[in-house]
Order: C-alpha cells, then sequence, then structure tokens
C-alpha cells in the first residue's frame, strides 16, 4: 500500500468511497446533508482542491487500485487566534481494506504535510452516530476538543 498525493485521474475510483462516506451523514442527518453523491466531488471541485496550496489530498493505492483518500486543508487561524491547524474534512478507506493501517498512513502523511506549511494541531469534526470513526481518531491519540448541541424547533 502506498500514500501518494491525489490526483485528478483518481476521482473516479474515488468517488464511491466519497458517495459512500456522505451517504453515511445524508442517511442519519437527512436534515442537514442532502441527496446520495458528495456535493464537493464534482470535477470542478476536484480541480478547485488540487489547485488550492492549502490543501493536502492524499490517495492510498494498491496494486493500482485507489483504496483511500483523506481531503483536509490547513488553515491559518483556528478558533481566535492565528494559528495554523490542519482541519481534515474526509477520510475513508474501502471497506475490504479497512483495519490494515490504511486510515492511519492516509492520517499521518497528513499531518506530516501540515507540519510543513506550518500546522500546530489537527481538528476535525465525528457526528455523534459514528461511533467507528471516534474509536478511530480516539486511538490516534486525539481528545475531544467542544460538544455541539442542538435542539430542532
Amino acid at each position: 500500500m502506498t500514500v501518494r498525493p491525489f490526483v485528478l485521474a483518481d476521482r473516479a475510483a474515488a468517488k464511491p468511497l466519497a458517495d459512500e462516506l456522505h451517504r453515511l451523514h445524508s442517511g442519519n442527518r437527512p436534515d442537514v446533508f442532502t441527496g446520495e453523491e458528495h456535493p464537493l466531488f464534482s470535477e470542478e471541485a476536484i480541480r478547485a482542491r488540487l489547485a488550492d496550496p492549502r490543501a493536502i489530498f492524499l490517495a492510498a493505492e494498491e496494486d493500482g487500485t485507489v483504496i483511500g483518500y483523506c481531503f483536509a486543508e490547513v488553515r491559518p487561524r483556528t478558533g481566535m487566534k492565528d494559528v495554523p491547524a490542519l482541519y481534515i474534512d474526509d477520510l475513508i478507506v474501502a471497506e475490504p481494506f479497512r483495519r490494515r493501517g490504511v486510515a492511519r498512513a492516509l492520517f499521518d502523511g497528513a499531518l506530516r504535510l501540515a507540519r510543513e506549511q506550518g500546522a500546530v494541531r489537527v481538528d476535525l469534526t465525528v457526528w455523534s452516530f459514528n461511533g467507528e470513526a471516534e474509536a478511530f481518531y480516539r486511538s490516534l491519540g486525539m481528545t475531544p476538543q467542544r460538544t455541539v448541541y442542538e435542539k430542532k424547533l
């Protein structure tokens, strides 16, 4: 397994993963997420991500096949301070390759690149319905930063 920069040609292979991730979110929170396709995985959106110098977009590949990806970006400001932080938007691995170190390799690769851009920490959001993701990030030494509450009106 190799972790490498994502390229536009990876879009077709990675799109089913992006759509799987989006369906997980839209299926559990249809009041927040729409549709079954990942709205930020169009060719135009991918081109924009690849052109953004703050973006970190990695693919995990095995035998020439994309088996996972991580999209993140280094944001210059975190909270109220001008402190650069990596924000991970998407990290997903194809089902047959899960629990084999692929997600960790993508995560570690993103952190390495973020440090090169001056990031001093990593932030991400895990929805309360996604216990597997929460357990994975805790296993990497991440801790909860805050809790967001809501009440439907």
